[in-house]
């Protein structure tokens, strides 16, 4: 019996961990794809729209020059005229989209080439037309090489065209063969746990309490993994919140092995045990930032007149109440401008900045935090800054993204998001936040509100 306890134990601690590690691996890599994928394709379908309008604006002023020769009609020149400038405007934006491309900028520059020798031949026929030489512009628009010519630059177009769609094509190939991955992936992560865990729940008599949850928990999964492929934030939300009914089975089996089975159990297995719980602790607290995070995308903003004073305040003597004797902190908070803002956003706002700002400092013999405002242009600008560990500029733009961190969680804790979140919140503001800092010197977090 005991053994099997043990067995059970590792399998439970080592699923934990692969589930948290390949939930974000997955998470951050289908973000990075999703994102990636987009850009390209929405390149691809400009440039095929770039050069649709310039095919068409390119036929529809040598139908104009023709004409012309045969009707000597000054407004159809005139037309002609229009069509050109047209064209070259969407060139113009054409270069621009395949510039990074080396292949489709060898391609633009020979079609740009060609173009302009047809704008040549049309220029000298129009000329002689003027001159009263119609015969000679017919003949030199009928020339069997320059009429190659004219021929040619639709033929180009029609290359890149192809070229681009075969691209295109590859492109959403690719993005089935991913998404198709990833949900082989998700199914593996899920069913592992759910067996493991019910092995668990059978070796400890709780089975029949449990089934139905999981089940339940299963079921809600399932459907919202459905859903998971739309966007990353629903994917984000609907993981976070099946996870929790699972995760506190964990934890409530782990608490119950080590309350009813602590004197039967081995040193080694009571460690592991309270390894398990606070585990889970910190899975339920990157749960409930992933949420957070997941919701702020949705809630809607209740602007008014906030004192900021006031907010930063109650959060500060809220963080004092949180680490009792821990708390060693000297913050000084300066006159804060009132702002028109959601109150409750920006409470989270103050509340992250100021609790990281203490945590990063508190190693410090003295640690110092500041909080104040300034104008700058008009402009408010609220900051935190504080004495601690700091970062490397280097590396500040890694700061506001989800699982991102430039500290070791053995040196820090926490889980990644809060900075995400108080990016988002910013940003929905019409906001901006930045941040300057130097390692083991400090680190100051600037924002804006529109």
């Amino acid at each position: 019996m005991k053994r099997s306890f043990r067995y059970i134990l590792y399998a439970l601690f080592l699923i934990i961990f692969i589930a948290i590690i390949a939930l974000g691996v997955i998470a951050r890599e289908n973000g990075s794809a999703f994102v990636k994928t987009s850009a390209q394709i929405e390149v691809t379908n400009n440039i095929l729209a770039q050069t649709g309008l310039i095919d068409a604006l390119d036929d529809e002023k040598e139908t104009e020059v023709r004409n012309y020769l045969a009707t000597n009609d000054e407004a159809l020149l005139n037309h002609s005229e229009e069509s050109e400038q047209a064209m070259l405007f969407h060139f113009k934006k054409f270069k621009a989209l395949v510039g990074n491309n080396p292949l489709q900028r060898i391609k633009a520059d020979s079609l740009e080439s060609n173009m302009g020798k047809k704008t040549l031949i049309f220029d000298s026929a129009i000329a002689l037309q003027k001159a009263g030489q119609n015969k000679a512009a017919l003949v030199l628009v009928g020339d069997e090489k320059n009429q190659q010519i004219i021929e040619e630059t639709g033929k180009m177009i029609t290359r890149i065209e192809t070229s681009e769609r075969e691209y295109l094509s590859r492109q959403k190939e690719l993005g089935d063969k991913t998404i198709g991955g990833l949900n082989g992936i998700f199914w593996i992560i899920l069913l592992i746990p759910v067996v493991l865990l019910a092995g668990s729940l059978y070796a400890v008599e709780y089975v029949f309490a449990v089934r139905k949850k999981s089940e339940d928990a299963i079921q809600k999964l399932n459907e919202t993994l459905k859903e998971a492929n739309k966007d990353l934030e629903s994917f984000s939300y609907s993981v976070s919140h099946d996870l929790r009914a699972p995760l506190r089975i964990v934890s409530e089996c782990a608490r119950l092995l080590s309350v009813k089975e602590r004197e039967n159990l081995p040193a080694k297995c009571k460690a592991l045990l309270e390894e398990i719980m606070n585990n889970s602790v910190r899975m339920e607290n990157l749960i409930d930032d992933l949420l957070n995070f997941s919701k702020m995308g949705r809630a809607a903003l209740e602007k008014r007149e906030v004192d900021m004073n006031t907010g930063v305040r109650v959060v500060v003597e809220e963080l004092q109440k949180s680490l009792n004797g821990s708390f060693k902190s000297n913050i000084v908070v300066h006159d804060l401008k009132p702002a028109a803002c959601d109150p409750n956003l920006m409470k989270q706002v103050w509340a992250n900045l100021i609790s990281n700002a203490v945590k990063y400092s508190h190693k410090k013999e003295t640690p110092q935090v500041e909080i104040g405002s300034e104008e700058s242009g008009g402009t408010t600008i609220y900051y935190v800054k504080d004495n601690g560990a700091g970062f490397d500029m280097a590396a500040a733009s890694k700061l506001f993204g989800v699982f991102q961190r430039l500290h070791k969680s053995s040196e820090y804790e926490g889980t990644g998001v809060g900075l995400a979140l108080v990016h988002k919140i910013i940003s929905k503001h019409g906001g901006r936040i930045w941040a300057e800092g130097k390692v083991d010197n400090g680190a100051v977090f600037y924002f804006t509100l529109s």
